[in-house]
């Protein structure tokens, strides 16, 4: 069951970091990527549901790289402060 089906994505000025879980909500793992890292790791995830945080602005340049690499995406949730568990939290609430 250790296939990635949520993700929690906290957006900052350089860096993204990540909680990935599985579909019974066990958190798989923590990373941290830049913005192009990012987008390209989630381009090649399989089907899932990625739920992002951040300022506008982060989130204008990660949607145009999103779209520059085929990915779709879904409403964005309300802000969250940046913890783990708080990244935590946006994966239950998206699941």
């Amino acid at each position: 069951m250790d296939q990635i089906t949520t993700v929690a994505a906290d957006l900052a000025k350089e860096l993204i970091v990540v909680c990935a879980a599985d579909a019974s909500g066990r958190t798989l793992y923590f990373k941290q990527f830049g913005f192009r890292g990012f987008a390209e790791w989630a381009a090649n995830l399989p089907p899932c549901t990625i739920a992002m945080e951040g300022e506008e602005s982060y989130l204008g340049d990660l949607m145009m790289r999103f779209n520059r690499l085929g990915v779709s995406r879904s409403e964005l949730p309300p802000k969250l402060p940046t913890t783990r568990c708080a990244l935590k939290a946006l994966l239950e609430a998206n699941s």
